[in-house]
Order: C-alpha cells, then sequence, then structure tokens
C-alpha cells in the first residue's frame, strides 16, 4: 500500500520500506486548489513569523475576513471561500475583540 510519502509499507512487518518508482508517483500529481492566490494552497501550511508587533495578527484577520466573503486579500491575491479557522493563543478573548471593533471585521451571519 502506498503512502503520502512515496514509499510502500512492506505486508511483511512493520517499518520497512520500499521505494516506490518516480513515474508512479508522477502519476499521483495533482495541481494545487489554492484559497488564498499563490500564498495558501488547500491542505498546505504557511508559518507566518515575524518581530512582535508587526501586524502578523492583523494580516491573518484580514485573510480571513477575505476568504469568508471571498473578496481580494490585500487588494490584489484573490480568495475562494472558505471556513475560517484561526487559533490565537497568545492574546485574550477581549483583546482579539478590541481588534475586531478596531478593524471594523463584519460577522458572517449562519
Amino acid at each position: 500500500m502506498a503512502s503520502k510519502n512515496g514509499f510502500e509499507s512492506s505486508k511483511k512487518g512493520i517499518g520497512k520500506l520500499k521505494p516506490i518508482p518516480l513515474s508512479q508517483l508522477m502519476d499521483q500529481w495533482k495541481p494545487r486548489e489554492w484559497i488564498v492566490d499563490l500564498f495558501g494552497a488547500k491542505g498546505s501550511c504557511v508559518l507566518l513569523a515575524a518581530d512582535k508587533g508587526s501586524g502578523k495578527t492583523t494580516f491573518i484577520y484580514r485573510m480571513a475576513e477575505a476568504l469568508e466573503y471571498q473578496k481580494m486579500f490585500m487588494g490584489e491575491l484573490k480568495t475562494k471561500k472558505s471556513k475560517v479557522f484561526v487559533w490565537q493563543a497568545d492574546e485574550s478573548r477581549n483583546n482579539a475583540l478590541d481588534k475586531f471593533k478596531l478593524m471594523d471585521l463584519q460577522p458572517v451571519a449562519f
């Protein structure tokens, strides 16, 4: 059975790997589905790192807003309407709500 990492697991024992030919791997290729044009692809992970206070949280909140409403992100990048989950672990709920209000983010009606 082929795994995502490009190796087949051996039926005889756990932990044994068998290489898969490149031609077989290439047959599994699928084009990327961009959620944020040329920046965030479905099923991918993007690491955003910068100095404290540089605007990372605002950037993410604006991206989430663009995805919820399928608006252009930063006036330049196309987005695909998507459900958004932001896990904010370094600020309080009230601090986040203050930012939402300051940014005039509009909630989505469910």
